[in-house]
């Protein structure tokens, strides 16, 4: 590391001695730092595309499916809540149409029983004007 033309410093010969003694372990110093900083560089780089994909979606909070984030989210995110098996929308709709389907049973008995009353209340009906009538005759 002198200068070999001469005019060198007085410590020169101490540095260059020094040198010599540690040249090897500086060296290899320096390349473990290297590589444990390019290791560092590539596990952030990975880390860092990773996120950048991730935001590139979003994720539905009960089923894991990722959906892309673009103009359109808001659409793409209710036409996923209305097909997503595991959204707790599923249970209220099913709830709702057993529900629907209750109503229809019984306003199929309700119709039933009113037909049934009707005609219980014309038979009723003939009956009373039957007996009024007969009541007349025997007066």
């Amino acid at each position: 590391m002198s200068n070999k033309n001469g005019g060198c410093w007085p410590e020169q010969e101490a540095i260059d001695a020094w040198w010599r003694r540690h040249q090897y372990e500086l060296k290899r110093d320096v390349t473990k730092y290297r590589v444990e900083r390019d290791g560092r560089v590539t596990k952030l780089e990975a880390e860092n595309k990773e996120l950048r994909e991730w935001c590139k979606a979003t994720r539905c909070a009960y089923c894991d499916e990722t959906i892309g984030v673009d103009d359109d989210i808001a659409t793409k995110l209710t036409e996923h809540i209305r097909i997503c098996s595991k959204h707790p929308m599923r249970a209220i709709e099913a709830e709702r149409d057993a529900n629907k389907n209750r109503i229809a049973e019984l306003r199929a008995q309700l119709d039933e029983a009113r037909h049934e009353n009707t005609a219980a209340w014309i038979k009723t009906e003939r009956l009373e004007a039957e007996i009024e009538g007969l009541e007349d005759i025997n007066g």
